[in-house]
Order: C-alpha cells, then sequence, then structure tokens
C-alpha cells in the first residue's frame, strides 16, 4: 500500500505510547472476535503503510479521505486509523497501528517499522523484528559486515 504521509505504525507497548495513543482520534475501535489466540500479520516490504481488513472491525462504515493505491495499481479508500494491542510470541506488549481498508490480511510496513527502530530479519520458516538496539541486531550487523560479500556470488 502507497500512501502520501506517514504516522508511526510499531512501537513497543509502554505507559507513555498507551497515553499518546488514547489521544488518537480511532475511528475503528472495537475488534471483531476473529481468533481469540493469534492474529496473523503478514510484513510487506513494499508497503509503506499497514493497513487491516475492514471486517476486523465493528465500527467501521464511512471512507475517508485516505487513498491508498496495491501493488497493482488499484485505489481503494480508507475508513480510519486504529491500533490492535497485543503481546508477540515472547510475551513481549506490542502495539499495531495502521488504516483500515478493504483488503484480506493484515500487512505491516517493514518500511514503517525501520523508521520507528526496528529492524527486519526473513529467513527460513519465517522472520523477526528486532529492536536496532538489540544485541542480536548489533550481533547480526557485525556477522553481516564481516563476511566475504564475494562469496555470496
Amino acid at each position: 500500500m502507497s500512501r502520501v504521509t506517514d504516522t508511526p505504525f510499531f512501537e513497543e507497548e509502554g505507559e507513555e505510547s498507551r497515553a499518546a495513543s488514547d489521544r488518537e482520534a480511532s475511528v475503528a475501535s472495537t475488534v471483531n472476535s476473529l481468533d481469540e489466540g493469534w492474529i496473523k500479520c503478514n510484513l510487506d516490504t513494499g508497503a509503506s503503510v499497514t493497513v487491516f481488513p475492514r471486517r476486523m472491525f465493528n465500527n467501521v462504515d464511512e471512507p475517508n479521505d485516505v487513498r491508498l493505491k496495491t501493488a497493482s495499481g488499484e485505489i481503494i479508500r480508507g475508513y480510519g486509523t486504529t491500533s490492535i494491542r497485543g503481546k508477540d510470541e515472547k510475551g513481549i506488549g506490542r502495539k499495531l497501528t495502521g488504516q483500515v481498508t478493504e483488503v484480506h490480511k493484515i500487512l505491516v510496513s517493514a518500511g514503517a517499522l525501520h523508521k520507528k527502530g526496528f529492524s527486519t530479519w526473513i529467513g527460513p520458516g519465517g522472520g523477526c523484528i528486532i529492536p536496532l538496539k538489540h544485541p542480536v541486531n548489533e550481533s547480526l550487523c557485525v556477522a553481516l559486515c564481516s563476511s566475504n560479500w564475494k562469496a555470496w556470488g
């Protein structure tokens, strides 16, 4: 998805971020109970904004002025900005903020994550979202910088 302006999309949950998000206007505030367990989010390296399926929310009726362009070039309307909160597989509180629109699945913008201070690593069987200041990210950076780039082909 492409959009003209950018907003924060992924951050570690904390009192400060919770208080700031409570001040945000959120048209879609109630999530339908799709699954009591995990909500699968897809990392999209080509998306400039994070988007949520409209069907996830109860109180979304009228589109707003936001227009989004899909990878195929189709223009779709936004229905407002909202956030979902939860915990990742390590039990760390997370908040994901994005635009509600007519998509089939949650698409998390990799670019927005990077702007918020996270790196992404995609490997066999999945990937990770790692805070830039985390020791694992620093170790990955050292390993990458010290590797033999010519051997990669």
